[in-house]
């Protein structure tokens, strides 16, 4: 057990010295006269931080790939992981909605962005869950009934595609009907998407908790960076409910945007760093 701990502080720390890393890249693009006026810089880190937030994103999606294949194939864990996969997949379109925005190949208004990139979250913290539970239940099994499906998983990864494309194509002929609805309601003000996703995000890891005190060793690994990864994604909810719902902190719109980045990308490194560990794990078991 507290060879377990040991580990798993270790894996933080590891986690946390590549994020600085990471900041260390990302801080020198701000200049402080251009940050009280949110000018070109900010709009060239944004620029610079999206493509690197995917390309790790991605990354670790073929990590998660590999790792089912080579090391879990068809079996319970197996398919847990496939619903881990589904969740990076998941926040890596977000980027890409959002790209695709700014690029105007979607063009939205404001209030329909805030609404379909919250609901990719949603989704992206369900597979999450899903995940944890399955494995809680997979350790937790007496029968073969109780064990999770791999075949359930993989259609359920079809489900969320679907779900995940009627979004994106969605957007543009239910802007003006969701922009309307949303932009000035209570929802917005009050910034309830973003309570919603402090609770999504809270079951999560309540589950990974309990993923990190149930199995052992090599699966366990990945707790305490996916953790990291859940509390910098809530950071970015919580930065956005006082800036812009409650607007308790005033700043240029570029700014905002690019402290959400700079907390991004940290929080894609843990989930790289998270599934390379359990790979590396694995290999070293083989």
């Amino acid at each position: 057990m507290f060879e377990n701990l040991k580990s798993s502080k270790e894996s933080v720390l590891k986690a946390v010295i590549l994020s600085i890393l990471s900041f260390v890249f990302a801080l020198p693009a701000f200049a402080v006269e251009e940050l009280a006026l949110g000018g070109e810089k900010e709009q060239a880190l944004i620029s610079f931080l999206d493509p690197i937030n995917n390309i790790i994103l991605v990354i670790a999606a073929v990590v998660i790939i590999f790792r089912i294949a080579l090391g879990y194939g068809r079996s319970s864990v197996g398919a847990a992981f496939l619903y881990f996969l589904y969740g990076t997949v998941l926040l890596g379109s977000i980027r890409l909605f959002i790209f695709f925005v700014d690029g105007g190949i979607l063009p939205i208004s404001e209030g329909t962005l805030i609404v379909w990139w919250h609901l990719l979250f949603y989704l992206a913290m369900i597979a999450f869950f899903i995940g944890a539970k399955s494995l809680v239940q997979w350790v937790s099994a007496t029968d073969v009934s109780e064990v999770i499906s791999f075949r359930k998983a993989l259609w359920v990864g079809i489900l969320f595609t679907m779900l995940t494309l009627a979004l994106f194509f969605t957007a543009v002929p239910l802007n003006e009907a969701f922009d309307n609805a949303f932009s000035g309601s209570i929802w917005d003000r009050f910034g309830i998407q973003h309570f919603v996703a402090f609770l999504f995000a809270g079951l999560v890891t309540l589950h990974m908790l309990r993923v990190g005190r149930k199995l052992r060793k090599n699966i366990a690994t990945i707790v305490m960076p996916l953790l990291g990864t859940f509390a910098l994604l809530t950071v970015i909810h919580l930065w956005e409910l006082v800036t812009e719902s409650w607007k308790w902190i005033v700043f240029p719109e570029a700014i905002i945007e690019s402290v959400e980045q700079i907390i991004t990308l940290p929080a894609y490194i843990f989930i790289f760093y998270a599934f390379m560990k359990a790979r590396k794990l694995l290999e070293g078991a083989e």
